[in-house]
């Protein structure tokens, strides 16, 4: 009788422990009805506690929602001073659609591809590839207005649709102050009769600058660039020399008309801007030592197109960029545009045309 009650005894405490370890706790702890997660939402596991029934949480936990499904978590509670762990199960899982962060109205340069796949900008929770759709034509040589409804849907199948109108432009035909998005994607912004895209100055055949714009001489961090790369260049043995920067309206429009008076309109356009369309107006380009090709092949030559970048020009009018830029190959014509996006341009050698860059024209006007 003895050895039955103690037999008992000790079955008792057995489950007394085992209810302490396995049931209490759970007991103790209130747990919110919804046990989602967002996917790659930050979210700790007290923000699915209610209440620990006489005790406390004393010690959190992460979740980890970075990828779908049942996540289990344990936390420690106190309760009546014993501190435990606790788990329990969240299910993650993603029911957010992709957000398209667009604009309902985008202006597009007539001639130039209107790629939307390159506008279009949308995010979404799982950073995961997102299927872009368009519906609609867009005919980007004829100037007006496009409806184009534009789908995005991620690989939980959420989705979302928002309808955007495409606005094909004619820059030359408008004189207004104006935004819009070149063919690659980068936005682009006249504003008091100067072009800027991504933040850069455009000079070319497409975009003019007002007659009465000019710094009057190289900008400051043009001057400054320049101070600093020749001397890097007389340190490597070599003599470069600005024989031409800053050229007013009225100058470029005096060297032009000689050039058509030499040449002939057509000829003259290859190598000589119409006044306006002048990088020299800028204050950010400079011609040096010599304007004659074979300034290619000389030692200045060969430093300026190896090393020019590191200082913030660019070789603008490139041999192989002739049809986009619509100048000849100029060795000898160096644009300030920043070190950022010199080293870019650059290409390791390889040369990229702003035009190319950017994607955007570079074409006089029917007349």
């Amino acid at each position: 009788m003895k050895k039955k009650l103690i037999f008992i005894l000790v079955i008792a405490i057995i489950g007394s422990i085992a209810y302490l370890v396995f049931f209490w706790p759970k007991s103790r702890v209130v747990l919110s009805d919804d046990l989602h997660a967002e996917l790659n939402s930050k979210a700790k596991a007290s923000d699915y506690i209610e209440e620990v029934k006489k005790g406390s949480l004393v010690e959190d936990a992460d979740i980890d929602t970075s990828k779908t499904g049942k996540v289990e978590v344990t936390v420690y509670v106190d309760i009546l001073g014993k501190i435990r762990p606790y788990k329990f199960k969240v299910k993650v899982s993603d029911t957010l659609a992709p957000e398209i962060q667009t604009p309902e109205s985008i202006n597009c340069l007539l001639g130039q591809p209107c790629e939307l796949s390159k506008v279009i900008r949308v995010t979404d929770n799982s950073n995961e590839k997102i299927k872009i759709n368009f519906k609609g034509k867009v005919d980007s040589e004829k100037p007006g207005l496009y409806d184009v409804e534009c789908s995005a849907e991620d690989q939980s199948g959420n989705k979302s649709n928002k309808n955007i109108q495409i606005n094909i432009i004619d820059i030359n035909k408008n004189n207004d102050d104006i935004s819009f998005v070149t063919s690659n994607g980068f936005s682009g912004e006249r504003k008091g009769g100067i072009t800027k895209v991504n933040g850069t100055l455009i000079a070319n055949k497409t975009f003019t600058l007002p007659s009465g714009y000019g710094p009057g001489g190289l900008t400051g961090k043009a001057a400054a660039a320049w101070s600093e790369m020749e001397k890097a260049a007389r340190k490597d043995g070599m003599s470069i020399t600005v024989v031409s920067g800053y050229r007013s309206y009225d100058t470029q429009k005096w060297l032009y008309n000689k050039y058509v008076e030499e040449d002939g309109k057509k000829e003259a356009d290859t190598s000589s801007a119409r006044p306006g369309h002048s990088e020299h107006q800028t204050g950010l380009a400079i011609d040096i030592n010599s304007v004659e090709e074979k300034f290619e092949n000389t030692p200045e030559g060969k430093w300026l197109n190896n090393n020019a970048y590191k200082y913030g020009w660019i070789l603008r009018y490139t041999k192989d960029g002739q049809e986009v830029t619509g100048y000849i190959f100029e060795p000898w014509h160096y644009r300030y545009v920043g070190k950022k996006l010199a080293q870019e341009l650059y290409n390791n050698g390889d040369w990229i045309t702003v035009e190319d860059y950017f994607g955007i024209p570079s074409k006089y006007a029917v007349e």
